[in-house]
Parts: structure tokens; sequence; C-alpha cells
């Protein structure tokens, strides 16, 4: 995951921590809008859900990571 404060410890400027996270957050409204209409539909709200945090690529490593920063740490 990349989030403004590890974007700024690099030496990002404003301006380009500002747009990454803005493309992240559009990102995340736009993948919100196509997913909502089927899992309403479909009523599998859990198994969207959990399909979508098992695909998210820095979700393993955050939550399975041992003496990490995650909540499992």
């Amino acid at each position: 995951m990349v989030t403004g404060p590890l974007l700024a410890s690099l030496g990002a400027s404003s301006l380009v921590v500002g747009v990454v996270t803005g493309a992240g957050e559009t990102a995340a409204l736009g993948l919100r809008l196509v997913s909502g209409p089927p899992a309403d539909r479909t009523r599998r709200f859990w198994g969207l859900l959990i399909a979508g945090y098992a695909e998210a690529p820095g979700v393993q490593e955050v939550v399975l990571k041992p003496g990490g920063e995650g909540p499992c740490a």
C-alpha cells in the first residue's frame, strides 16, 4: 500500500502525495460504484467483500507478516 506519509518519507512533494492519494481514493470509489449493484442484486455482500480483500496485493503482506506493523503483530 502506498500512503501519503510513506511518499513524504521518500521525499515526494506535497503535490505528488496529493495526486497519488487522490488517485487511490478515486479508484476505490470507482470500484465501489462498479461492485455495488452486483452485490445488491445477488445479496452476496460477504463473498464479494472477502474476494476483494483477498485480491488486494498488500493485504496479505500486512495481515500475515509476523512482527510487522499490521493488526496481527
